[in-house]
């Protein structure tokens, strides 16, 4: 059995983001391309990556989407995310 990835605090490197839209920029009309998958909703915010949708909404809307998408649960990406260690050298 190949052990899950134990999640590493989000730095907000924004990586996830660019690699393809989630449901929720989908529904809002979100249209990658093969030349760029980001999410053309995502934004950077003194310094870090955020979804611009969740930016963008009001507060009592903004804890349903971050449950709905995980916000805060940390990076387990197995992909070899080089944005969060160069983030975690800016914002150290």
């Amino acid at each position: 059995m190949i052990p899950e990835p134990k999640p590493r605090p989000c730095v907000g490197c924004g990586y996830c983001c660019r690699k393809g839209p989630c449901g929720l920029a989908w529904a809002r009309g979100a249209k990658p391309t093969p030349a760029n998958p980001a999410c053309p909703f995502l934004v950077e915010l003194e310094g870090r990556f955020r979804c611009g949708v969740w930016v963008q909404t009001g507060e009592a809307e903004r804890k349903a989407i971050a449950d709905a998408l995980a916000f805060g649960a940390g990076c387990c990406s197995p992909l070899g995310n080089t944005d969060r260690e160069k983030m975690l050298r800016r914002i150290s």
